[in-house]
């Protein structure tokens, strides 16, 4: 029996197992009748691969960097200048943003970054998880933490204290007066105060004016 090539397996991780084992590029196929084949397998092989890396980055056990073992504490860090280190952009939200990345591959977690018109003074911080209680340590203009932020180690452990939060403000079905219009409505969240997302804005432009 002939061996399938690595574009005629549709199982993708058989597929990636296939291609870096028969070593055949996509290239060297432009002259075959298999080249449109291989080069669509090509592309569904790299977004696959793709997709599966930032399936990885967001569980925050792989370093975004070098794909090792993140371990008990995760370091959120991107560029203090959006524009890079000789831009002009400065980023004044904190670093919990980025990709997890492990210690070793962690820069120095300096308060201050030099460069060859300005200082940015920016502060370090270590901060457990929300959500599962590991160390994150992060950057930001501020010198110290603002009580209210919520800091997680992952995508995976935002979204599932997100999905906690929301489930702990389902209750059942009860009525209330809604506190712009005044007519009753029946309520399914706990923290519920207006019976429609016109009066909801409404409340909220109230509350701005204060």
């Amino acid at each position: 029996m002939t061996e399938a090539m690595w574009w005629e397996i549709e199982d993708p991780e058989e597929r990636q197992r296939a291609y870096e084992e028969q070593d055949i590029p996509v290239y060297a196929l432009r002259d075959s009748p298999e080249y449109r084949l291989a080069s669509a397998a090509n592309w569904a092989r790299v977004e696959y691969a793709q997709a599966k890396r930032r399936r990885i980055m967001a569980e925050g056990k792989t370093c975004a960097k070098c794909g090792g073992e993140i371990g008990g504490a995760a370091y959120r860090y991107q560029p203090l200048l959006q524009n890079g280190y000789g831009g002009t952009t400065y980023r004044r939200r904190p670093t919990l943003d980025a990709d997890p990345i492990c210690g070793e591959c962690a820069p120095d977690w300096l308060p201050e970054l030099s460069t060859r018109v300005y200082t940015l003074h920016m502060y370090p911080h270590n901060v457990q998880c929300e959500n599962c209680g590991r160390e994150v340590f992060f950057v930001s203009a501020s010198e110290r933490v603002p009580a209210k932020m919520r800091v997680f180690c992952c995508d995976d452990c935002r979204t599932e204290a997100k999905a906690k939060r929301s489930s702990a403000r389902r209750v059942e079905p009860h009525t209330m007066e809604c506190e712009i219009c005044h007519t009753e409505f029946s309520a399914t969240r706990s923290d519920a105060r207006t019976c429609s997302p016109k009066c909801r804005q409404k409340a909220y432009r109230q509350r701005l004016r204060v």
